[in-house]
């Protein structure tokens, strides 16, 4: 715990392990033992549970209606931020089973199971249902409003790194650690395809605007195109596709992304890249990138020139592990690996 005193003399801020600020004010004229204080909690987030190991901070999304966004950790919980407040509006504990029980700690490290810790995030068109995907290949659907776990998806076994619900809203693509894209109906979460393809764990996947095809890039460095209405990979999608019109554009390898990628670094340096929804003033979008240097950066999207010169933001004091801009473009939220941080940016356009 660290308490510092805020000059007056009278209030205190006081910051603990998990994460939490709180201001203690008294009206007495000298603090003692026997001082009473009224307490106000200002801020609380992600938190390391294990002091033995790191936590990190992976997922996030954005809700549609702008001011909301989700995130999700290590520390087996859910949070619901609201940007115009900068504070969370509610949270979930995910360390429970489907019917809400709470799930015993692993009894050789006394953490979190695997299934409860949480790396993805994926919201629907709809903002009826936030899809948690966990390190041990879970997918947890839970229903915004209540917080109650709608379905528990185990086909896989490693982590589950993106989930994203098609445009039209009549599937979820989930893609994970042990090579493999699984695409569920919506909304009762049956799975439909298995995409098989990739020779690497799924790092990101992106939809088309008209729901029916999907790209993906995976820790081989590949970038591949399924037709999502067949669970079929199309070897000549880089063709095929290369006027697609893509709803959302994660992913860090592909045409418009060549120039994000500085000289000297190799292909593990860049952890998540995420366009703008709208068009920059100047006739262009913007894309957004989280580096292993904790550094934010915005290119010019298309980003076609190697060696292109970014806006960087710096803050985060480890690897920055995803970017998303808000629906209206005017803010831009960042994740913190190691250090549990969320970050809330405000992007000005000149």
């Amino acid at each position: 715990m660290c308490i510092r005193d805020r000059y007056m003399g009278k209030k205190l801020l006081v910051g603990t392990y998990g994460a939490e600020i709180y201001e203690l004010s008294t009206k007495d004229a000298k603090i003692s033992e026997d001082t009473k204080f009224a307490v106000k909690e200002l801020m609380k987030g992600h938190y390391t549970p294990q002091q033995k190991w790191t936590n990190e901070v992976w997922g996030l999304d954005v809700f549609k209606d702008g001011d909301r966004f989700a995130s999700c950790s290590d520390d087996a919980t859910l949070r619901i931020w609201s940007l115009s407040q900068r504070k969370i509006l509610k949270w979930k504990n995910l360390n429970v089973d489907q019917n809400e029980k709470e799930l015993p700690k692993d009894s050789k490290t006394g953490d979190y199971q695997d299934q409860a810790k949480a790396r993805a995030i994926g919201l629907d068109q709809n903002n009826d249902y936030i899809a948690v995907g966990c390190l041990e290949g879970t997918v947890r659907v839970i229903d915004v409003n209540t917080l109650k776990h709608v379905k528990l998806l185990k086909n896989r076994k490693e982590w589950i790194s993106d989930i994203k619900f098609a445009p039209d809203n009549s599937k979820m693509a989930v893609g994970s650690h042990d090579n493999f894209i699984d695409i569920y109906s919506v909304p009762d979460f049956k799975i439909l395809y298995k995409l098989k393809g990739h020779s690497s764990y799924i790092t990101h996947l992106d939809w088309s605007v008209d729901s029916s095809a999907l790209q993906s890039n995976c820790g081989a460095y590949e970038i591949l195109y399924w037709d999502a209405t067949t669970g079929q990979r199309n070897p000549s999608g880089a063709s095929a596709y290369r006027d697609e019109k893509w709803c959302t554009w994660s992913c860090v390898l592909g045409w418009p992304v060549q120039g994000i990628w500085p000289a000297a670094v190799d292909g593990t340096d860049i952890n998540a890249t995420y366009r703008s929804n709208k068009k920059h003033p100047g006739d262009y979008h913007l894309i957004s990138v989280g580096d292993d240097f904790g550094k934010v950066s915005i290119y010019r999207y298309p980003s076609l020139k190697k060696g292109s010169v970014p806006v960087v933001g710096v803050g985060h004091s480890s690897h920055v592990t995803n970017v998303k801009f808000n629906k209206s473009d005017d803010m831009l939220i960042s994740t913190g690996g190691e250090d549990n941080c969320v970050f809330q940016w405000k992007v000005e356009y000149k």
